[in-house]
């Protein structure tokens, strides 16, 4: 479904990515995960055409999208919740899903999309009035991802989706994601959260300064002595 391939970016004079590589396969749920300013961010903008990389190209769905604009590539299929959310706080959780869905032609599949996510996020269908200011931070994410999935994308992209939240909070996103998984929606995650995060990923890339250094199944990945020096804290 994507395909990253050997990809150099940066901004201005700094270089941040060295010939990165990563696909992601239909169905799956793939992780990139590493410490902070380690490029993860960037990767995800050189895909959804915010940022344009210096060497290398990016697939999607058998399509060179390298250099299209962002609506263009959003249009094929392709969504990305940043780690900011961009919510409308000022309206309600209906509200901000009627903005996300503002593409689909016809009332019926309007409605038939909204049943689908509100049986994702059965949360989000009992506080459709609730405004999405007065949300915990979980409540917000999940309600970014839904607003996402009115899209009706064939690949979801999370970035940073559990920053700054509580544990309890953290959780609630992790489930909502859990839930993705199970109803098959192809997700990109890139997460600090190493442990959650593997955990439930099919596959997952290690990114450091800048390059991929580590590939592998989520599991065996949360089972590497390297990652649990790095990340867990396991000598």
């Amino acid at each position: 479904m994507l395909e990253v391939n050997n990809i150099d970016a940066g901004y201005g004079n700094m270089q941040i990515l060295w010939d990165v590589s990563f696909s992601v396969e239909q169905g799956e749920v793939v992780a990139i995960v590493g410490p902070n300013g380690v490029g993860k961010t960037t990767s995800l903008r050189c895909i959804a055409g915010i940022v344009m990389p210096w060497k290398g190209n990016v697939e999607f769905l058998g399509s060179d999208i390298t250099g299209r604009q962002t609506y263009e590539i959003a249009k094929m299929g392709l969504a990305y919740v940043t780690e900011e959310t961009n919510l409308f706080t000022g309206m309600t959780v209906m509200e901000n899903l009627q903005m996300g869905g503002l593409t689909i032609s016809g009332k019926n599949e309007f409605n038939n999309t909204l049943d689908i996510v509100f049986s994702m996020f059965p949360r989000l269908a009992e506080r459709r009035k609730q405004y999405a200011a007065t949300m915990s931070g979980g409540e917000r994410q999940m309600l970014a991802i839904a607003r996402a999935l009115m899209l009706n994308p064939k690949l979801l992209i999370l970035d940073e989706p559990s920053m700054g939240l509580s544990p309890q909070n953290v959780e609630i996103v992790f489930d909502s994601i859990l839930n993705l998984k199970s109803q098959n929606v192809t997700v990109l995650i890139v997460e600090q959260n190493v442990n959650y995060t593997l955990e439930i990923s099919d596959r997952g890339y290690v990114l450091e300064n800048g390059k991929i250094v580590m590939e592998g199944k989520g599991k065996d990945l949360l089972s590497n002595d390297h990652i649990k020096n790095m990340y867990l804290g396991i000598a």
